[in-house]
């Protein structure tokens, strides 16, 4: 199977709530990409058929220092190609520098050991833990 890797659109809201589930809905998707600034970026992966199989944010946070941007993943269950995800995560990390920031970081619950592998496997580390979340960290040097 082949996939493209591409920005997410208003018009690609509806296939990313499939891919998200629940709590994300068609309408709080669209008000978080109607309400993110300029430091802000979506990308997806879409398979030949167009067919939306994942996609990631980065954006500004209040919580982080604003050299930072917060990561968030939706990947649709099941197998994805052989290399999709990391290259989405490539796309992500090229505009974060584009953007000028200096690293990402992504919360995680401490439970969601498949998150934190993902996150893990494209070089993040661990940087905090509070509570149930850990935090990690991909800088962009």
């Amino acid at each position: 199977m082949t996939f493209l890797i591409r920005a997410a659109t208003l018009a690609d809201i509806r296939q990313m709530a499939e891919v998200a589930g629940p709590p994300v809905t068609v309408r709080s998707l669209a008000d978080w990409m109607d309400g993110d600034s300029a430091y802000a970026a979506w990308h997806l992966i879409e398979d030949d058929t167009g067919r939306i199989l994942g996609f990631q944010h980065v954006g500004r946070s209040e919580a982080l220092p604003r050299d930072f941007c917060e990561i968030a993943t939706f990947l649709a269950p099941g197998p994805l190609p052989p290399g999709a995800s990391a290259r989405l995560f490539e796309a992500t990390a090229a505009t974060a520098r584009l953007l000028r920031y200096a690293a990402i970081s992504a919360r995680i619950a401490t439970d969601n050991v498949a998150a934190r592998i993902y996150y893990q496997n494209r070089g993040f580390r661990l940087y905090s833990s509070e509570n149930s979340r850990v935090s990690m960290r991909f800088d962009l040097d």
